[in-house]
Order: C-alpha cells, then sequence, then structure tokens
C-alpha cells in the first residue's frame, strides 16, 4: 500500500513538473495576452 501511495505521488510531481514546462515554454504568449487585458482594463 505505501508503495501505491508514493507511486501516485511521483506521477502528480511529474504531471505537475509538466504543466509548469508548458507555461514556461509558452510564457510570451501568456505575457501578451495578460498585458493587452490588463491594458484593455485601465481604458474601460
Amino acid at each position: 500500500m505505501e508503495a501505491a501511495v508514493r507511486k501516485s505521488s511521483i506521477e502528480m510531481e511529474g504531471a505537475t513538473f509538466d504543466h509548469v514546462y508548458k507555461i514556461v515554454q509558452n510564457y510570451g504568449m501568456f505575457y501578451v495576452i495578460m498585458k493587452n487585458k490588463e491594458e484593455k482594463a485601465i481604458i474601460i
């Protein structure tokens, strides 16, 4: 049972790392989107 819990924990960490890595890869795109929304919010 302990091994199953450890395996699950490792798999969850791997998924988290993959998501963070994808965000870092696409940071420029996210930055442009966020910046545009912030500018629009200021104008309104």
